[in-house]
């Protein structure tokens, strides 16, 4: 069954005010910038995996925000957005924090120490084979499967392979993603902040 980008956008839509309603209770004096039209500028900014400018009395941060439906205590990494040829957010964010959105509880995480880790780990690479066989198999549907690796601090980390297939009237397409605890991360040094709502 294909996955349906136009109901998670609506869906993703629906979850900014209790967005900005989270910024404004940290930065209560911040200016909340979003680039959520289809103008030549918010769609650059869009390119860039950038939903939104924190601006506060001396800097401004820019923010990718990822919403999920339910909290199921790991973070979702997009590796690629149209499997093989358009990378993922994890690979084209030029976003300073992720702030992670599920039903009872908000993470930040800062994407530079996230994109260090990914990259000294290599993951991409070592699961190179694992997603072309998992994609390759799975190619009219979406799908999962669970798989691990053994980090360069030598914890076995548990992840999971997740595909959507998008299809609409443009063509179809799959997003390949993966997902990691939060304990693992958390285990690998990896900082972030959770919040409740």
């Amino acid at each position: 069954m294909p996955h349906h980008f136009t109901l998670s956008s609506e869906f993703e839509k629906n979850w900014q005010p209790i967005a900005d309603s989270f910024y404004k209770s940290k930065y209560a004096d911040s200016v909340i910038k979003r680039y959520n039209s289809n103008t030549k500028e918010d769609l650059e900014f869009q390119k860039k995996d950038i939903d939104l400018t924190l601006i506060l009395s001396d800097r401004s941060i820019h923010i990718s925000e990822k919403f999920r439906k339910e909290d199921y205590g790991d973070l979702l990494i997009e590796l690629y957005s149209k499997y093989p040829d358009v990378k993922g957010w994890m690979r084209n964010s030029e976003a300073e924090f992720l702030v992670y959105f599920t039903p009872n509880k908000i993470y930040t995480i800062n994407k530079t120490d996230l994109a260090k880790w990914f990259e000294t780990e290599k993951l991409e690479e070592k699961l190179k084979q694992e997603i072309f066989d998992f994609q390759s198999s799975n190619l009219y549907k979406s799908s999962r499967k669970k798989t691990e690796f053994i980090s360069s601090k030598e914890n076995t980390i548990s992840i999971y392979l997740i595909q959507a297939y998008n299809k609409m009237k443009d063509g179809e397409w799959h997003t390949l993603s993966l997902t990691i605890s939060w304990n693992d991360l958390e285990k690998e040094g990896v900082q972030f902040k959770k919040y409740p709502i």
